[in-house]
């Protein structure tokens, strides 16, 4: 049987992304002095800065939350397992963990999606609730598209496996 290189090249583009979700969930600090300045710098000033530095804080408040790292940890533990029958040749097993990797990582967007609209509407003018809006929509559409592309190809080659031939040669055992 072929080597699953798609396999391959997902798992560890899936790896680095898992990675960087641990470092977001797990490592992310607020620190409100750091924004202001920078935002200041920026020349956002008034209201527009107190209500970005709200959204700021509780959107770090959702991403660090326990059902995150519950989502988080999760989605590692099967890419791990995912990779680990890679390595142990078991192609068909690591397809259908792969599968399941996907199906969880949908959840994840999902969740994060939902999340980042209730948290829009914290913003006290429509013009950015509209923009936070319409930036996590275009993320959840983007995350949704690569979705579609990580699983149409793991499933092709899930199917299309190759037809084994019966060898007719004759063996010891045979009369």
């Amino acid at each position: 049987m072929k080597k699953p290189i798609h396999l391959y090249i997902f798992a560890v583009l899936s790896l680095i992304a898992s990675v960087l979700r641990i470092y977001t969930v797990f490592f992310s600090k607020f620190d409100e002095a750091q924004i202001r300045s920078g935002l200041e710098a920026a020349g956002i000033t008034g209201g527009d800065l107190d209500g970005i530095i709200g959204m700021s804080k509780a959107s770090n408040a959702f991403t660090t939350n326990i059902i995150n790292k519950i989502l988080v940890v999760a989605l590692f533990a099967i890419l791990i397992a995912t990779i680990v029958f890679l390595f142990k040749k078991a192609n068909e097993k690591a397809s259908y963990t792969y599968i399941a990797y996907l199906f969880g990582t949908l959840i994840y967007f999902t969740y994060s999606f939902i999340g980042t609209n209730q948290i829009s509407k914290i913003h006290e003018t429509a013009e950015m609730q509209g923009f936070t809006k319409s930036a996590a929509l275009m993320g959840y559409g983007i995350n949704i598209l690569l979705f579609v592309i990580y699983f149409g190809v793991t499933v092709f080659f899930l199917v299309r496996k190759p037809k084994v031939t019966p060898d007719m040669s004759q063996t010891a055992t045979d009369i």
